[in-house]
């Protein structure tokens, strides 16, 4: 159950124990699209940011994994870089109302200045 919505938090929300996205932080919610269309949207984002944050939970972080390493590989000339990983789980609760255990991805990439 991941949300696949891309763009900018507009206020604070938890997504995991201990992780809180801020006003106005770009973040990239990572979902079942294919990888390229969440790797265009993180290079928007990151042309209009110095930094972005990469969010996932269950079956989608694998997916925010490759996203994160084609913008650190494949764009190294630009200069990002993953300066945070934070990992977890949470408590959420699933169709047929039983509480489960859902892991989570948070990876910060940040676009060093020349």
């Amino acid at each position: 159950m991941c949300m696949n919505v891309m763009g900018i938090s507009n206020e604070k929300q938890l997504v995991g124990e201990g992780v809180i996205t801020k006003k106005e932080q770009p973040t990239l919610f990572v979902g079942t699209k294919q990888i390229m269309a969440y790797v265009t949207s993180a290079l928007i984002q990151l042309m209009n940011n110095n930094r972005l944050y990469i969010k996932a939970r269950g079956n989608s972080i694998g997916r925010a994994v490759d996203i994160s390493q084609i913008l650190v590989r494949k764009m190294s000339n630009v200069g990002y870089k993953i300066t945070d990983i934070q990992v977890g789980s949470e408590e959420l609760e699933s169709r047929d109302n039983k509480s489960r255990q859902v892991s989570y991805i948070s990876l910060e990439i940040t676009k060093t200045l020349k």
